[in-house]
């Protein structure tokens, strides 16, 4: 790519710049090369705005080369009006791929301004090369709460009256943030709604109540419930119906586990980590397990083999109704850690599920960045990287992967490949005769 790199000084159109005042390219024309795609604008303009540089983003025109060394002004050596311009610029050809680069169209007679701009140009112009961009290929929202999604939007396009749903998770505020649900109620309880509402009972469930109460009104319930959800509450209320103590292996902070817990209060006893496992006490001959849906199998597997090394006559839930979402989540992110020279993670760092997501791919020592959006990337983020690995989390917003490949793509020439991993669980189906198989799948893009 070095060999057909070009930088220099153009002559600029009349953008109106002004002394103090740059404005960076979203396009322009170099003689010889044509016209230049500056997808990485965006980071020029964040750049300068972080040196406190009035900046402003537009198309730009340029013309002949100015000579390096050349005095730059409206003075004889220069040959520029005074009010002429000069465009700082850099670009590059790739093989069949029009020329990508950027430029910054300072006022001739800006001394100052033109320091920033080659000073800028120097920190992106440091960082061009070929690169590939890996995505860690997994949606923040699981197959149940995808499922949650669809059932709302029928509801509201099917329903005569009112939509409420029960509770808000991540499905509920994803359905909400679209155009066609613009008047999706979100409630805590029945008592909430009116007569003739439809109820969305979400993923995660609601409680015995909620459910007794909506049947008692005779409203219209749409039954958004995740199939692996209702599976795991049948199991708690038949193990705590036979009298067995039901360890609840998982989380609290899961939005499911109330739901769970709900279904036999006094019987249930929460397995988070190993402390609660050493500490649970239950009779040996009446005790059985349910992991919590979208626990990871793997931290459950170690958390029900410590209850069963007290009680050897522990039971449990089949494992084809284990939810391997949060597990194939985090190998997938993990995968794509590993094999990156920096990972990105997208999203508020606030948010937890964006801490989770960075803890996972921080595990397999990959250096880690997080971004809330495209102008948080920085040069030195860049330096010596060939393979960028990102994942996405239910904080970011929907655009935010496009435009950070987008902008990637403005650095040099851009490979996409997406990598996922999927389980899926059955009896007598998998390969290796173990109920698991494991596929995982990498496919790649010529471009974004």
């Amino acid at each position: 790519m070095n060999r057909s790199l070009l930088r220099s000084r153009l002559v600029g159109g009349a953008t109106g710049a002004f002394p103090g005042e740059v404005v960076v390219a979203t396009g322009f024309t170099w003689p010889g090369r044509g016209r230049v795609r500056c997808a990485a604008a965006p980071l020029l303009a964040e750049s300068f705005s972080r040196r406190g540089v009035p900046v402003r983003s537009a198309p730009v025109s340029a013309g002949a080369d100015l000579a390096v060394g050349s005095p730059v002004g409206h003075g004889p050596g220069a040959g520029l009006p005074p009010d002429g311009e000069v465009v700082v610029a850099v670009s590059y050809l790739h093989d069949e791929l029009p020329a990508t680069g950027f430029g910054v169209s300072v006022a001739a007679a800006d001394s100052s301004g033109l320091d920033a701009a080659e000073s800028v140009i120097d920190d992106w112009a440091a960082v061009l090369r070929t690169r590939r961009l890996l995505v860690a290929d997994v949606d923040g929202s699981c197959p149940g709460s995808r499922r949650a999604e669809a059932v709302i939007h029928e509801a509201v396009r099917s329903a005569a009256g009112p939509v409420a749903v029960v509770g808000e998770p991540v499905a509920v505020r994803r359905a909400a943030g679209t155009p066609r649900v613009p008047d999706l109620r979100v409630v805590d309880e029945l008592d909430q709604v009116a007569e003739g509402t439809t109820v969305v009972f979400p993923a995660h469930g609601v409680r015995l109540a909620t459910a007794a109460h909506a049947a008692a009104r005779g409203l219209t319930v749409a039954d958004a419930t995740c199939p692996l959800v209702a599976r795991a509450c049948a199991n708690v209320r038949e193990y705590a119906g036979r009298g067995d103590t039901v360890a609840l292996i998982g989380g609290s902070d899961l939005a499911v586990t109330a739901t769970l817990v709900d279904q036999a209060p006094d019987r249930v006893a929460m397995v988070q980590d190993r402390a609660d496992a050493e500490a649970l006490a239950a009779d040996p001959r009446r005790l059985s397990f349910v992991v919590v849906p979208g626990f990871p199998v793997e931290k459950a597997a170690v958390l029900v083999a410590a209850v069963r090394e007290r009680y050897p006559r522990l039971r449990g839930h089949r494992h084809e109704v284990l939810c391997y979402a949060a597990s194939d989540r985090a190998e997938t992110v993990g995968s794509v850690a590993a094999a990156s020279d920096a990972m990105f993670v997208l999203g508020t760092p606030e948010e937890a599920d964006c801490r989770e997501v960075s803890a996972m791919a921080s595990e397999t020592g990959a250096t880690v960045h997080v971004l809330s959006g495209v102008a948080d990337l920085r040069p030195e983020h860049l330096a010596s990287v060939a393979t960028v690995g990102v994942a996405v989390t239910r904080s970011a917003p929907p655009e935010l992967l496009t435009d950070f490949a987008e902008v990637l793509s403005g650095l040099g020439p851009l490979t996409v490949a997406r990598r996922s991993t999927q389980t899926q669980a059955g009896y007598g189906e998998a390969a290796d005769g173990g109920g698991r198989s494991l596929a995982a799948s990498v496919s790649a893009d010529p471009g974004w």
